[in-house]
């Protein structure tokens, strides 16, 4: 019987086998017989899942780490994954929501740090939301809306921010875009909150919205 260069047996009929030879013995074999790896694998879904689960207590960081590369080496795949597993999971994806939420209002600055490093990162996103945001204001700004009452409260949402010290915005009661209703950019439908109060909201909802 072959034995390796610490003496030990290469194969599992020895007394003491070298378990790194045993490992390069299988994987050769897996390699070699991926039908019948396949197959044994669609007979027995337990033992795959019981096996996968205890790799990953023995290596917490490698599943993760290996994902990570997965989806950097492959973003559209990774979005469309994504994408399919929000739609068979609406129930989880609402869960999650509600998570992000809470997360996001216990880690403003957090929040604020990732949106800043996101915005240096990209600097073309960042400037085409903006281009797009200005021209959703031109179409939504009505004929009669009274500039001077709209200059005063975004002057409001400045001078609350130097009381204060922290940042206050001009936020559209009624969204200018949203899933059920668009809201118009004049004095009537603008209204000075704080940032975070703001980044909560989103443009889901809105004081005395139907259902």
């Amino acid at each position: 019987m072959k034995t390796c260069k610490k003496g030990l047996h290469q194969y599992p009929e020895g007394k003491r086998t070298c378990p790194e030879c045993r490992r390069a013995t299988q994987q050769r074999w897996y390699a070699a017989n991926p039908e019948k790896v396949n197959a044994w694998h669609d007979a027995n879904p337990e033992k795959v899942a019981a096996a996968a689960k205890a790799r990953s207590a023995a290596n917490p960081g490698k599943k993760k780490a290996v994902y990570k590369a997965w989806r950097a080496a492959n973003p559209e795949k990774a979005k469309a994954a994504s994408k399919t597993w929000r739609a068979a999971n609406p129930c989880y994806s609402e869960r999650n929501k509600e998570k992000c939420k809470v997360w996001r209002m216990a880690n403003p600055e957090k929040v604020k740090a990732f949106a800043k490093e996101w915005r240096a990162a990209n600097l073309d996103k960042k400037n085409a939301a903006g281009a797009q945001r200005r021209s959703a204001k031109l179409q939504a700004t009505p004929s009669w809306a009274n500039q001077f009452f709209i200059e005063e409260i975004y002057d409001l949402a400045q001078l609350r921010t130097k009381a204060t010290g922290f940042k206050w915005v001009v936020d559209h009661t009624v969204p200018l875009k949203s899933k059920k209703v668009c809201g118009l950019h004049w004095e009537g439908n603008l209204r000075v909150i704080s940032e975070k109060e703001n980044s909560s909201k989103g443009n889901r909802f809105w004081p005395g919205m139907s259902n």
